[in-house]
């Protein structure tokens, strides 16, 4: 898996607030708002600025459907790494999981993998 570019980072900006407005601004122009759309308010969803791109991730919704009720942030992160475009879901879920092994939690490989790929393939 090769090294992320910060600045590339900063074009991406996750958030599980109600108020996806009160982020927006630090947001770069052409930039994306990745939101976990079962913590925020639709009409929020569409008052956010145009010049940039909101997508919403149902992140809870997604870890419930793959067991993995504690998995919200793996979802979203399956979501940042197929919008950025850096690595394919293999590799994602390879690294991932290498990270993981190096913690000690390998354990919950199999929940994991599941919650990034429904991430991944959900944007």
């Amino acid at each position: 898996m090769r090294d992320y570019e910060p600045k590339k980072m900063k074009q991406v900006h996750f958030t599980g607030i109600r108020r996806v407005l009160e982020k927006a601004n630090i947001v770069k122009p052409g930039g994306i708002i990745l939101v976990n759309a079962d913590m925020v308010e639709e009409a929020d969803l569409n008052a956010t600025r145009k010049d940039v791109k909101v997508v919403p991730v149902h992140c809870d919704t997604l870890a419930d459907q793959v067991k993995n009720p504690k998995g919200a942030n793996i979802v979203m992160i399956g979501a940042i790494a197929k919008l950025l475009g850096d690595f394919d879901h293999e590799t994602g879920v390879e690294g991932m999981n290498d990270m993981f092994r190096k913690k000690g939690k390998n354990k919950y490989e199999a929940l994991n993998a599941a919650a990034f790929e429904v991430g991944y393939y959900a944007v």
